[in-house]
């Protein structure tokens, strides 16, 4: 599936908690630097009144329990998280497309970059951190 992002001003998705859509589950382009043969790049779309924003966070693309992707899985979707697992174990991502998340947006600055490193501290469901409209 190819999903075309547009944002409408450019810069960093703001520091706070926001609503977003997961819109895409793929292969990272650029890899993370730990020792995984298969990684996964979660990437959610935040509409804002500032406009939109893509943010995301890479894993190793082990669901395992105990694994940084099966927590980031657990806390976002809680019980419903057996809904998108198979019989041996692998999450079906297709499923989880346009769901939504209250993220946690956090802003770290690296030396040698002029723009801040964004990053999703945290995934709820949806309602769990911000009321629901």
């Amino acid at each position: 599936m190819k999903v075309q992002f547009t944002t409408d001003k450019p810069g960093a998705c703001p520091e706070g908690v926001w609503r977003g859509t997961l819109v895409s589950a793929r292969e990272p382009k650029q890899r993370i630097k730990k020792s995984c043969p298969k990684q996964i790049q979660l990437t959610f779309l935040i509409e804002h009144l500032q406009g939109e924003f893509i943010v995301y966070s890479k894993f190793c693309a082990d669901p395992g329990w105990n694994s940084e992707l099966h927590d980031f899985m657990q806390t976002w979707l809680g019980d419903k998280l057996e809904r998108y697992v198979d019989d041996d174990g692998g999450i079906d991502f297709d499923l989880l497309m346009n769901k939504e998340a209250d993220l946690v947006i956090q802003h770290h600055q690296e030396e040698g970059y002029s723009r801040p490193f964004v990053k999703i501290a945290g995934a709820f469901p949806p309602g769990t951190i911000l009321e629901d409209e």
